[in-house]
């Protein structure tokens, strides 16, 4: 849509004109070198609406290359556009008759004409948006471009599974866009000069008009055949520009209609396949229950042979040479999701392949709903009307996080997350920090290298980044880990830091994931959390009961009555963010809310999670099936939307100070105990040591009988 907010422009108005006039515009002389990584913004004039307001506004351009949108602000330090001009599907144009500077585009249902300062500057911005549209159908199609108009940018940095945000969609070459360019380019860069011969060509059409007056007066035969003549080639040519003219417009329209067709196609396809993947899920479970009983009524039954080679079907990953189907087969899955994780476990038990691949079609079903491609838009509306700026905290940003950020924009979400947190650490230390720690860890030795390098294929198995030592992961999560242990000679290494730098190092570069375990340790959480007495864990997990007693007493003491302790589950949860603990599509979506929010999340989704299964805890009435569901349950949960209503508004009220005040209470008792055991500890250690050896030995069995 193309409007501006405050009653200036309105999404029904089918012709609205705009015009742009440019009064600081940050482009070079006409001739100067083009420079196509510059940002092509600048104030112009814009034609704000028909009827009696109908006038031309100053307007602040900035053009997006992501989309291919042209947004206009009222001023440059406006966060919220008030509207913009999609460029990869307009034509310009400009009249050398009309008012000097002014020039249109048009796109589909609108035309917008706009107006620069003067002719030069016109040309300028002319030629740039025709650029840009040229660079943007390329960039659509194969990602093969002319070397002349578009020079190849390297990409930046990034973790292990993080991409750019890309544009899919079929190519439509602009051939008459590349033309017009060089054309214009040529006029550009010789203004002075055909403004020169112009002149003189004038003065030439001028005489010449005068010794055609003259001799129309008494025309002789020869001249006025010619005339004729010069008549009717010149009729014909303006027919074929009007055909040509016409002719393109139509295929525009029905491009544009193809468009349009395609993409309410692909709604469908997502839809339908949606639907698929949820009658697949059921088919699998009925699988499921079928098998066991059928099955074990004979060996030879038909109905085996038929079930075991419909599991061996359903049990299929994704490969390029897919065996012929015999019988109705689901599509397959991946081997690996898109962070990397195994989707199918490489144990030979059936049973929890089909529970596996019940999951991830689930989670594939609930990926291509309305309501995760909304997400999307959102994030790209916000992420355009901050181009031109830093992200900043705000009620917007904080509900967007909380929604989850798409996998394409998380790498610069949480790169933005990690700055903001420890810019207080950054600004007084060298640039070069990381790898100064990383040239200390290579020349000297560190007491927690050897425990370090124990633990990095235990890190994340199931993860193909770190799956093997030659894995593209190891060597960076290795240095990550011994730059921090430098960093914290009092931590140096605690079981769970692993986990928590190879998350990061997924969308993150080595010193980013650095600065992000500096975030979860030195920021986020209490001090000696991961020390070897991991107090402050201590601390939380009774924090945690406190919680669950206040927003679950039904389930609290339902485990009370059972005496089952949660926080032999709870621990590890809050140690290592949920790594391991829940599906991946649901990890990386509380890291999102963490990295921006901070600890008060581990604490809204552990209650979360239990809220979520709540019915099925009080179910059950034995203190090891509770345990034993305890175990596992959380990988049952897939349906995110429910999960986040809950964490965030069944839990409300959610005040930090109420967790900062029980940890300080927590805190004292728990010291308290820890004292008490170390007196304990000393005490028994006297005695033993007072104790004569001869009283001390052991007697066997035969002692006794003898």
């Amino acid at each position: 849509m193309h409007e501006e907010v405050g009653g200036e422009e309105s999404s029904n108005q089918d012709q609205d004109s705009v015009i742009l006039s440019s009064k600081a515009v940050d482009a070079p002389e006409p001739g100067s070198p083009k420079d196509p990584a510059k940002k092509l913004c600048g104030y112009l004039n814009k034609l704000a609406s028909k009827g009696p307001m109908r006038g031309f506004k100053p307007r602040w351009f900035v053009y997006d290359e992501r989309k291919c949108y042209l947004y206009y602000f009222k001023t440059p330090q406006d966060a919220l556009p008030l509207g913009h001009i999609e460029i990869g599907d307009a034509s310009f144009s400009y009249d050398l008759e009309g008012d000097e500077g002014q020039f249109e585009i048009r796109t589909a249902g609108k035309e917008f004409i706009l107006k620069a300062s003067n002719r030069q500057v016109m040309h300028y911005w002319l030629q740039q948006l025709q650029q840009r549209r040229w660079e943007f159908s390329n960039s659509r199609g194969s990602g093969q471009r002319d070397s002349w108009l578009s020079p190849t940018f390297l990409p930046s940095t990034s973790g292990l599974v993080a991409k750019d945000p890309g544009t899919h969609t079929h190519t439509h070459t602009r051939i008459w866009a590349g033309v017009l360019f060089v054309i214009e380019y040529f006029l550009t860069d010789a203004v002075g000069e055909i403004n020169e011969q112009l002149g003189m060509l004038m003065e030439t059409i001028q005489a010449k008009d005068e010794v055609i007056i003259k001799l129309s007066q008494t025309p002789p035969p020869g001249l006025i055949y010619l005339y004729l003549l010069f008549q009717d080639i010149l009729q014909g040519y303006k027919s074929q520009n009007k055909f040509l003219n016409k002719e393109i417009l139509e295929l525009t329209f029905l491009r544009r209609n193809a468009e349009t067709r395609e993409k309410t196609l692909e709604a469908k396809y997502s839809a339908l396949e949606a639907k698929l993947c949820q009658v697949e899920s059921k088919y699998l479970v009925l699988l499921q229950e079928l098998r066991n009983p059928v099955c074990s009524a004979s060996d030879q039954s038909p109905a085996r042979d038929v079930i075991s080679r419909l599991v061996e079907d359903a049990l299929q990953v994704d490969n390029s040479d897919p065996a012929e189907q015999t019988i109705f087969k689901p599509h397959p899955v991946s081997e690996y999701d898109v962070f990397g994780f195994k989707t199918m476990p490489e144990e030979d038990d059936e049973e929890e392949k089909l529970v596996a691949k019940v999951r991830a079609l689930d989670m594939r079903s609930l990926s291509l709903t309305d309501q995760e491609v909304s997400v999307g838009v959102k994030w790209e509306n916000y992420l355009a009307s901050t181009m031109n700026r830093d992200m900043v905290r705000c009620p917007e940003l904080k509900a967007l996080m909380r929604s989850g950020v798409p996998h394409a924009h998380r790498s610069k979400v949480w790169r933005w997350c990690v700055a903001f947190h420890t810019k207080k650490f950054r600004d007084i230390l060298a640039p070069d920090y990381y790898e100064t720690l990383l040239g200390v860890a290579r020349d000297k030795p560190n007491p927690a290298s050897k425990q370090i390098e124990l633990d990095l294929l235990r890190t994340l198995p199931n993860n193909k980044h770190y799956s093997s030592p030659s894995a593209d992961g190891i060597q960076k999560l290795r240095n990550v880990l011994l730059a921090f242990s430098w960093r914290n000679p009092d931590i140096g290494y605690c079981q769970g830091l692993n986990r928590l730098a190879a998350i990061a190092l997924l969308y993150l570069d080595q010193e980013d994931a650095f600065w992000c375990l500096i975030t979860i340790v030195e920021v986020f959480m209490p001090r000696d959390y991961y020390t070897k007495t991991l107090l402050g864990s201590q601390v939380d997990q009774r924090v945690f009961k406190d919680l669950l007693s206040e927003k679950l007493p039904r389930l609290h003491a339902h485990f009370d009555l059972y005496k089952v302790d949660s926080s032999l589950i709870t621990f590890n949860w809050f140690l290592v963010l949920f790594v391991d603990s829940v599906n991946s599509d649901l990890l990386f979506k509380i890291w999102d809310s963490f990295l921006y929010e901070g600890p008060k999340i581990i604490f809204r989704f552990a209650l979360a999670l239990f809220k979520y299964k709540e019915e099925e805890f009080l179910k059950l009435q034995d203190s090891m099936a509770i345990f034993k569901y305890l175990r596992h349950f959380t990988r049952t949960i897939l349906d995110w939307r429910k999960l986040m209503s809950m964490a965030f508004v069944d839990m409300n009220p959610f005040p930090l100070r109420q967790i900062q005040n029980r940890r300080t209470f927590h805190l004292e008792k728990v010291r308290l105990e820890l004292t008490e055991l170390d007196t304990i500890r000393q005490t028994f250690l006297r005695q033993r040591d007072t104790t004569p050896s001869d009283a001390r030995t052991l007697g066997s069995d035969d002692d006794e009988e003898n």
